[in-house]
């Protein structure tokens, strides 16, 4: 990331301390074109990579057995993750790929406080519709890609050496509109999915106002998320970021 001063003409107080602007390193441009290459990329049926993709957010947010059987990828089962109906396909139009990869994120990442929202989605007192809430968090994190402060999150993370640091940062936003998402949705006793247009506009609006501090907000969820051994890894979780 490169920082650039503003060369406005003002006076010479408001040059002392004015503002510093952030943009894409080259590195960044390229990773900013393959996030957006994600968010375009449809659900090929066929492919083993998407494949396993869809049956470990299915394993795991199912709590199902080792060695448990892979369900069909289409079925009224995906329904029960908060799909619309029995195709996965028609869900992922605005997002693309990007949005069950977050979900791997979070899975590979921080998977307790994933399991407990998940159970929270199919509470009788607070139930929504898991994935799609995720999904409106994905396309969310593409709203913010380009302001200040996801320029800043990318800087941070790419000062810090980390690979892949635009689809991490906005991983990172991604899990921060979950942490505020849960908090907002727990401050009543009962909550429908009614609710959720009122909920989606306030994570919006503390979103736009300042994204690296939702950025900020995923790091330290990510934190906090107890350390899974090796033999719990995810299969198919963010080292398979790389195959997309």
């Amino acid at each position: 990331i490169v920082v650039k001063e503003r060369n406005d003409k003002a006076s010479p107080f408001a040059v002392l301390f004015s503002c510093f602007t952030y943009e894409y390193s080259k590195e960044g441009l390229v990773g900013r074109q393959s996030l957006l290459r994600l968010a375009k990329l449809n659900l090929d049926n066929g492919s083993m990579a998407h494949k396993r993709v869809f049956m470990t957010i299915y394993h795991t947010l199912m709590s199902t057995d080792p060695g448990a059987s892979d369900p069909q990828m289409r079925g009224r089962h995906w329904e029960m993750l908060g799909f619309q109906g029995d195709d996965p396909q028609t869900d992922l139009r605005a997002t693309g790929m990007l949005g069950p990869l977050q979900i791997l994120f979070l899975i590979d990442n921080t998977r307790h406080a994933l399991k407990e929202w998940f159970e929270l989605a199919v509470s009788s007192t607070h139930e929504f519709p898991f994935v799609l809430i995720g999904f409106n968090f994905s396309a969310l994190s593409m709203d913010v890609l380009d302001t200040q402060g996801m320029l800043k999150a990318c800087r941070a993370l790419e000062q810090n050496g980390e690979k892949d640091f635009v689809l991490k940062a906005s991983c990172l936003f991604y899990a921060g509109c979950w942490d505020v998402f849960q908090q907002l949705w727990q401050d009543k006793s009962q909550r429908t999915i009614a609710d959720f247009g009122i909920i989606k506009s306030e994570i919006k609006k503390i979103a736009l106002k300042d994204p690296f501090k939702m950025f900020r907000k995923g790091e330290e969820l990510l934190k906090t998320a107890p350390k899974l051994s090796q033999s719990h890894a995810s299969p198919a979780a963010v080292a398979e970021f790389s195959t997309f």
